[in-house]
């Protein structure tokens, strides 16, 4: 499975780099580069373009700042010539649910699945003591996805791993 990442900041960065440690083929993409160099180490193939970032990709994960980045990124023609029909987009920036299904509707006219997923951890003196995750699907939710998703996210992208690094 090939999962491309984009938005590889405080989050998104840590997140990208435990899915390389586990086996993924990751490629991930950020404004700032100098954000997204540090993930070459863990054998993530750090894009230039968005657009590249997302080529044969499987899962695209976005983790920009918000709605409007997002939309801005999803606008990109190149992007959308290289999404692979039958993918899945991972919203998992700061993203209100009309810009949600606005999103859902564009992505699904390229046949691309569209999930949101929202994480949110209540830190006290620096130590996680509550966590709560939040996935669902704007139109659909797909039984691949029931199975997929707890892999990804539970193990990989938002367990203690991520928040110890």
């Amino acid at each position: 499975m090939k999962i491309a990442f984009l938005g590889s900041g405080l989050m998104g960065g840590p997140m990208a780099k435990n899915l390389a440690v586990a086996g993924f083929k990751v490629s991930a993409w950020n404004r700032t580069p100098s954000k997204a160099a540090f993930l070459k180490d863990f054998k993530v193939e750090v894009k230039t373009m968005p657009s590249e970032a997302v080529q044969n990709a499987d899962v695209i994960i976005s983790m920009l700042s918000d709605g409007n980045a997002s939309q801005e990124i999803q606008n990109d023609e190149k992007l959308r010539l290289n999404l692979s029909p039958k993918s899945t987009w991972i919203e998992m920036g700061s993203i209100k649910p009309d810009e949600s299904k606005a999103h859902s509707r564009k992505l699904g006219e390229l046949n691309v699945e569209y999930l949101v997923l929202q994480y949110q951890v209540a830190l006290k003196a620096r130590k996680m003591v509550r966590s709560q995750l939040w996935l669902g699907a704007i139109d659909r939710f797909s039984q691949k996805w029931k199975m997929r998703s707890n892999l990804l996210v539970e193990q990989f992208l938002l367990g203690r791993r991520v928040l110890d690094n």
